[in-house]
């Protein structure tokens, strides 16, 4: 794996399992309401100041894509809260 998705991808899940304590399953969210707040995220990169910002907006840019993603693809539509689900089993 090339070191930019990887260490892109570490810093996606260190915030998905600092929110997964405190924010509800985003597994159970209507993909229209990640679709509104992936377009906020948007918004906020174009507002934001400084590389470290501009580095957590690009996250949280691309979590919301992820769990568009996730809901839409065959092998982790039925996935909640780190659980695999199985590729035949869905």
């Amino acid at each position: 794996m090339r070191d930019s998705i990887r260490i892109f991808a570490e810093e996606m899940e260190v915030k998905l399992q600092r929110d997964d304590a405190v924010k509800p399953p985003w597994e159970k969210e209507h993909m229209t309401s990640l679709f509104s707040r992936l377009l906020d995220e948007v918004e906020e990169l174009a507002d934001a100041e400084g590389e470290k910002n501009k580095m957590l907006e690009c996250c949280d840019i691309a979590l919301y894509a992820m769990m568009i993603f996730s809901q839409l693809h065959p092998d982790t539509k039925n996935n909640v809260r780190g659980i695999p689900c199985k590729k035949n089993n869905l």
